[in-house]
C-alpha cells in the first residue's frame, strides 16, 4: 500500500517539488513532513540551492516549513517551461520557494 509520495524535478541548481500527497488514513501523522524532509535532503545532495513549488491547497503547510510565496514569473525559466508550470497547475496556484 502506498501511504504517501513526493516528486522532485531537477533543473541545474533548482528543483521543482511535485505531487506531495498522503493517503487520507495517514494524514496528520507527520508523514508529509517526513517526505518533505527527505526530498530536501536528497535535493541538497544533488547540489540544489532552491526549491520551488506550486500549490492550490497547502500554502500554510509549506510556509510552516520555511517556504515563502514568490512571484510565479520569478521562477527560473527552465522550471517555467515544465508541464507543471505550463499546463498542470492553473495560474491561480501559489508559487513558493525555499533556499536550501
Amino acid at each position: 500500500t502506498l501511504n504517501g509520495v513526493v516528486g522532485l524535478e531537477l533543473s541545474g541548481n533548482f528543483g521543482l517539488l511535485r505531487s506531495l500527497a498522503v493517503a487520507k488514513a495517514f494524514r496528520r501523522q507527520g508523514l508529509a513532513t517526513q517526505l518533505i524532509n527527505k526530498i530536501e535532503e536528497y535535493a541538497r545532495s544533488q547540489k540544489v540551492t532552491a526549491l520551488y513549488l506550486l500549490t492550490l491547497t497547502a500554502e500554510d503547510f509549506f510556509t510552516s516549513r520555511g517556504y515563502h510565496t514568490t512571484d510565479r514569473g520569478s521562477a527560473p525559466s527552465a522550471l517555467q517551461e515544465t508541464t507543471e508550470f505550463k499546463s498542470l497547475c492553473p495560474e491561480t496556484a501559489v508559487c513558493m520557494k525555499k533556499h536550501l
